[in-house]
């Protein structure tokens, strides 16, 4: 099947063009780890739609019997394979996922529904749904985390690289879990520091504490919101 290209696949294309190691948020990925790994054990068939760097599917591929990725451009394809050995990774597209029903127990996303509006966004679960038995993952930026205020300064100055974007509160994401009729059993939050802070090992230590510890201030005001919905099936 032929993909369609659209503005906003050429907008991530060009931006892993580019991509450098060293700009991978370790803390953040990490975060975003041991978040999953309490929906996972040594029996879980995993999907990343949108797998970006590929950091995490090759993480999974240590932990579970199968961790797949699939993403819509060919450079983030190449720099899965090339610097951080991923394997399994298809080239294909969220809204016609090339998987049987049922094929994963997780199926997971960060940082792209976002690029969608609201109904698309629908669809784009709706069709996660279909190839997950057990569990859908969503992570999504946070409209009230103190990140929007750099992304508007970025809008206003001409340098936002990143195409068209939604940010989405907790209400705003139950919402969407929703209407996919997909039960919601856990809520968190990603990262409550900029990024650059928590490479320093005292922010670090710091954002993790509260993470751990503040769980309320943590979901409602980190860099993401994490929503994990259980499959309901008919």
């Amino acid at each position: 099947m032929k993909l369609k290209r659209n503005k906003q696949n050429d907008v991530w294309n060009k931006i892993y063009e580019n991509y450098n190691k060293d700009s991978n948020n370790s803390y953040f990925h990490n975060r975003l780890i041991s978040i999953i790994n309490h929906h996972i054990n040594n029996k879980t068939r995993v999907l990343e739609v949108g797998f970006g760097s590929g950091s995490i599917v090759s993480y999974f591929q240590n932990k579970t019997p199968l961790s797949v990725g699939l993403d819509f451009n060919i450079n983030p394809i190449k720099i899965a394979k090339n610097i951080f050995k991923a394997k399994n990774l298809v080239q294909g597209d969220v809204f016609s996922l090339p998987f049987k029903n049922d094929s994963f127990d997780v199926v997971w996303n960060e940082g792209m529904l976002e690029h969608w509006k609201f109904n698309k966004s629908h669809i784009a679960i709706e069709e996660m749904k279909r190839v997950s038995k057990k569990y859908i993952i969503i992570a999504i930026p946070n409209r009230y985390s103190i990140w929007i205020i750099r992304k508007l300064i970025l809008k206003v100055i001409g340098k936002w690289r990143f195409g068209y974007e939604e940010s989405y509160s907790i209400r705003r994401l139950k919402k969407l879990f929703k209407l996919s009729h997909l039960e919601i059993v856990d809520t968190k939050g990603v990262q409550i520091f900029f990024g650059s802070l928590t490479k320093r090992d005292f922010f670090a230590k710091l954002s993790e504490h509260i993470e751990n510890n503040c769980d309320m201030l943590t979901k409602h005001f980190a860099y993401e919101i994490v929503m994990i919905g259980k499959v309901k099936k008919y």
